[in-house]
């Protein structure tokens, strides 16, 4: 009678996934051959045993049986193909193999929403550099480059000229055939949505092909090239609006063939209306606390009781309130997290209820344009317009050192989260 929880670099912390599974006693943690989750094992063997693959499959497979499984699920984007093939071979509520695929296949994703009628956004896939003008001659310019499977907007690109994409794709692509498939579309102009994002994205909670609303997540306004800086609830969308976005996501999910389990959807705000950015086939980052402060809602839990097969009821969030996240980022130029200084002082700050340092000092800092939150400050505000102060003044303490190649910088708050801390 065992809960399985395939763990890896995902969209909760351990404590949060230890607390949202703590009310079904058996549960099993895990962990992928090539994961990267030895960090979390210290947590997850408080809670559970915790369960090495090998990457042979049927050891794996065999091993797995001897805890009598009822259920199995991940918050782990990198992990949803291989617990999509444990959950189909051992016969358990999770996302089919072909549904993970178009989850995670950008070009294939693309393709079903078109075919379907849901959505249809020109794209087209690239592997050598070779082909780039060609689809910039069909599709038009300025376009989005992104590999065809990754998160994070790693590697993804908004290219406004012919010799920029061929610089960029001439690096992301050199690795031979061991380089990504890219994936090229047409880039989505939002409407002015100042002082919020041109975007946001819903949460929804399907069982047996019914999906269910969680809510629709509001978002802050991005850094280049497609950096997030925050987000909160309640979105700032009108009812009409909203109804269309609910209906835009239900068939969109229909049309990839979600049966089961969490979903989060980014949706951009255009005049023509709402359109798909990406269907994700898990829970979305930070979301759990954001929800679990706004409504008293744990997602983690929802999803295990639903992987375990039970009818779970859920309502739409409202909040009395705006309850908010926010997470700094590095330069893009940036190599090496060095210092950060003022992380109590912004405690102390009203409106502020807690902040998590996930990078540590002197870690080094990734090269590939991908949102690298360096914490997560959360709180809560009375109404929308105050959001947009929140960095200029409660997060005015924080500070943080950089080694870039122009020598150490150091930034505040307001200016990791805005255009101006792009050095």
């Amino acid at each position: 009678m065992t809960l399985l929880v395939v763990v890896d670099h995902g969209a909760v912390t351990s404590g949060d996934l230890v607390v949202g599974v703590a009310f079904h006693e058996h549960v099993a943690f895990v962990l992928p051959a090539d994961h990267q989750a030895a960090e979390l094992v210290a947590v997850l063997e408080a809670a559970g045993p915790v369960v090495p693959l090998s990457g042979d499959e049927a050891a794996d497979l065999a091993r797995l049986r001897t805890f009598a499984p009822t259920g199995i699920l991940t918050f782990s984007e990198r992990a949803l193909a291989g617990t999509a093939r444990l959950a189909d071979e051992l016969g358990l509520v999770f996302h089919r193999p072909d549904v993970v695929t178009a989850l995670t296949d950008k070009a294939e994703q693309r393709a079903l929403l078109a075919k379907h009628g849901v959505d249809e956004v020109r794209s087209r896939t690239i592997g050598a550099a070779s082909q780039w003008p060609g689809v910039v001659a069909e599709l038009g310019l300025p376009l989005v480059v992104k590999p065809i499977r990754g998160e994070g907007s790693r590697d993804t690109h908004l290219v406004h000229s012919c010799e920029a994409g061929e610089e960029i794709l001439a690096d992301l692509l050199a690795g031979g055939t061991d380089a990504p498939t890219m994936v090229v579309e047409e880039y989505l102009v939002g409407v002015e949505s100042a002082p919020f994002g041109d975007y946001i994205s819903v949460e929804y909670l399907s069982q047996g092909a019914r999906h269910d609303l969680i809510g629709l997540t509001g978002k802050l306004p991005q850094l280049p090239p497609f950096r997030e800086t925050g987000q909160f609830v309640p979105a700032t969308v009108a009812p009409e609006l909203q109804a269309e976005i609910v209906d835009l996501v239900g068939r969109a999910l229909d049309a990839l063939g979600v049966r089961d389990g969490i979903t989060h959807t980014e949706v951009k705000l255009t005049a023509d209306g709402p359109r798909i950015i990406e269907v994700n086939g898990r829970l979305g980052g930070h979301l759990n606390e954001l929800y679990r402060r706004a409504s008293a809602l744990d997602m983690v839990e929802l999803a295990a009781r639903v992987a375990l097969g039970e009818a779970v009821v859920v309502a739409p969030t409202v909040a009395e309130r705006v309850y908010f996240q926010f997470y700094c980022q590095p330069p893009l130029t940036a190599t090496r997290l060095l210092a950060v200084e003022g992380a109590r002082d912004v405690l102390r700050q009203a409106g502020i209820s807690g902040r998590r340092q996930l990078v540590r000092p002197g870690s080094r800092l990734p090269a590939d344009s991908r949102s690298f939150d360096l914490d997560l400050i959360c709180g809560e505000v009375g109404q929308h317009s105050e959001l947009s102060s929140i960095p200029s003044s409660a997060l005015l303490p924080l500070r943080c050192s950089f080694a870039t190649p122009a020598g150490d910088v150091w930034l505040n708050a307001a200016e990791m989260l805005t255009r101006e801390g792009d050095h």
